[in-house]
């Protein structure tokens, strides 16, 4: 895994976002510090749309992994069933 945190390839926008969306992914919850520095850089609207995506992916994924689908899979598995 990327260890995002310590490298120079993400601004501290984007680490931001990141340890956000790392720490809602995995505890579903984020730390309070975490929190704090997201709003540094995003307002209220976009957490909740940053939110809403990555629920919406991790949904997505609860779906496919198990079925051992890919992406594109599930899009011809979509189109085969209209």
């Amino acid at each position: 895994m990327l260890n995002f945190r310590h490298s120079d390839h993400f601004s501290e926008e984007e680490k931001a976002l990141l340890t956000y969306v790392d720490e809602i992914t995995t505890t579903k919850n984020a730390d309070e510090d975490t929190f704090v520095l997201l709003k540094k850089y995003f307002s209220d609207k976009e957490i909740i749309e940053i939110t809403w995506i990555c629920a919406t992916e991790n949904y997505f994924n609860l779906m496919t992994k198990p079925l051992g689908l890919r992406s594109d899979q599930l899009s011809k598995m979509n189109r085969s069933v209209r």
